[in-house]
């Protein structure tokens, strides 16, 4: 990663961006795990869509909700993000791909819980499949923000001339586990818009003189998922999380938004 960060610095240098620019920016790298269905390189971390393996007595989920992806945190390098996760057990993470009246929400099961198949009957369950292979990775803000990235454009160019360089998809991948979160539009960095919901959830989730929100810098982007659903094809989930209730694994403070632009 240091080398392949390298040339990134020398290409924007060539690009015209200022040096300090170029640190500020390169001084935002998150790590990140990228998950791919596609290809049989890197190591199997999870899966997309059911089977829905739960503890028997975990109470049934909002019918809506349907089970996106699974991954395998024992599967998953500690060096692989930036996140406080558990070491093992399993991560889940389930989303309203239809009516959006509960966005969604992300479960964990510790390790060696007695787990169960729990159906569910969602039109759209048949499209996710596929096993999630680990591709490391870096991440970097992506947003156009004019005070302090106002050579954004150079910036992205050299992401991609490195991508090019490294035979790197292209795309979005199916799943991303930590790093930033990004929209088509790289209006605004999708974290700080994740961060102010949070906010706002946690204000109105809690009973009055509960105390404040966490403070932004506490707030982190869990995962991120690209929908391949036919009736939903590119819209873009965002499972955010306070570091602290992460350390905590209280999954259950999860907050979930989506960004779509059909």
């Amino acid at each position: 990663m240091r080398q392949r960060l390298e040339r990134l610095r020398q290409k924007a240098l060539s690009l015209g961006v200022p040096s300090a620019e170029v640190e500020w920016w390169l001084g935002t790298v998150r790590p990140c795990a990228k998950l791919e269905t596609y290809g049989d390189d890197g190591p199997v971390v999870g899966h997309l869509g059911r089977p829905l393996m739960l503890p028997p007595d975990a109470p049934d989920l909002p019918e809506s909700l349907g089970l996106i992806a699974t991954v395998d945190l024992a599967a998953l390098p500690e060096a692989a993000t930036h996140l406080p996760l558990p070491p093992d057990g399993r991560l889940l993470l389930f989303a309203e791909a239809e009516e959006m009246d509960i966005p969604g929400t992300a479960l964990y099961v510790p390790a060696g819980t007695h787990l169960e198949e729990r159906q569910q009957h969602l039109s759209w369950e048949s499209e996710l499949r596929g096993e999630l292979r680990l591709v490391s990775d870096f991440s970097l803000a992506d947003h156009k923000g004019a005070d302090l990235l106002p050579h954004v454009g150079e910036l992205g160019t050299a992401v991609r001339q490195v991508q090019r360089e490294d035979g790197d998809f292209l795309g979005r991948p199916d799943l991303q586990i930590g790093g930033y979160a990004a929209d088509d539009w790289a209006s605004s960095d999708l974290v700080m818009k994740s961060r102010w919901s949070e906010g706002m959830a946690w204000l109105l989730d809690r009973p009055v003189g509960s105390g404040i929100p966490p403070p932004p810098e506490d707030l982190v982007l869990l995962a991120q998922w690209t929908s391949r659903i036919k009736d939903l094809m590119g819209a873009t989930y965002y499972w955010t999380i306070a570091r602290q209730d992460l350390a905590a694994r209280r999954f259950d403070r999860t907050y979930v938004s989506q960004f779509w632009n059909p």
